[in-house]
Order: C-alpha cells, then sequence, then structure tokens
C-alpha cells in the first residue's frame, strides 16, 4: 500500500466520528455519523435508520464526501455510497452506542447500513494548534510560509 494511502487510513481510524456529506434536491448536507473503517476491504462502514432522508438521497446521488478533524489531523474523503441490507453485516458492526438508537436492535428491522467505497482523498498532518501557532508566528516575522506539516491527495485503490 502507497504511504500515503496507508497514512489516511490511518487517520480514518483514528477517530470514530466524522461529517458525511451528501446531495439532496436543495444542494448539499452533513451529518455528524459513527464511521467503521474496514481498511482490508478498502470500506468505510455507518449505521443508519432505514426511513432516514440520507437513505432516499443516497440512493438518488451516491456521491458522497467525509471529512475527518481528529487533533492535529484533517481528512477529506469522496467516495461511492450504497445502502446494503445485510442483517449478518449488521450484527457484526453492533454495538452499544447504536444500540441506543435501535433499541429493537440488529434485526429489529429499523436499521440498514450506508458503505462507502472511498474513490480520493486529501490529508493534512498538521503539528497541532500550538506548535502551528508558533510556526506561523516565527514565519510572519521572517516574511515565509510556515511549514504546517503534511498535506497530500491520495487515490484509493492505487497501488
Amino acid at each position: 500500500m502507497h504511504e500515503h494511502t496507508e497514512k489516511m487510513w490511518e487517520i480514518i481510524e483514528g477517530t470514530r466520528e466524522c461529517m458525511v456529506v451528501d446531495r439532496f434536491a436543495g444542494g448539499m448536507r452533513a451529518r455528524p455519523m459513527a464511521l467503521m473503517p474496514e481498511r482490508e476491504t478498502g470500506a468505510i462502514w455507518f449505521i443508519t435508520a432505514k426511513d432516514s432522508q440520507k437513505v432516499d438521497e443516497i440512493e438518488a446521488n451516491p456521491e458522497v464526501c467525509i471529512t475527518i478533524s481528529d487533533g492535529s489531523d484533517y481528512a477529506s474523503v469522496t467516495g461511492h455510497a450504497e445502502i446494503v441490507d445485510d442483517v449478518a453485516k449488521l450484527k457484526d458492526l453492533w454495538n452499544v452506542g447504536v444500540d441506543a438508537w435501535f433499541p429493537k436492535g440488529p434485526e429489529g428491522g429499523e436499521a440498514c447500513l450506508l458503505r462507502v467505497n472511498p474513490v480520493l482523498g486529501e490529508y493534512w498532518d498538521t503539528p497541532g494548534t500550538v506548535v502551528s501557532g508558533i510556526k506561523m508566528a516565527v514565519a510572519s516575522i521572517r516574511d515565509e510560509r510556515p511549514d504546517l506539516g503534511d498535506n497530500e491527495k491520495v487515490r484509493f485503490g492505487a497501488a
């Protein structure tokens, strides 16, 4: 796996929450969601309500963007989403947090899976707020651009 793709997966796996952006008739909408990355299959999984607007929106337009902010790491992932009705996979991903939203459990008929297959991504690996602030102040005094870490673009599935 390419080193930048490896770093991207580390950022994705380093957080449990993200914003999922999809399209609807009036434009674009972002929602906070818990993500369950599965590097070995190249998928990012979510559990959602079958009767939610996001299901209808994603079925109408499966292109989504996931944004992640975790401390000093930031990432954006663009991919293709699909609604998956697979009780066995739902049971595999089920956890206490999900159970709070869907008390009837994985077989209760209320929840379904949202699978995102990442295509493109970009990440920013920064030194953190304090160090970045110091670097920006020094760069300003020296009249130069600050070095605030790595920024790389990633194509998932590329060797």
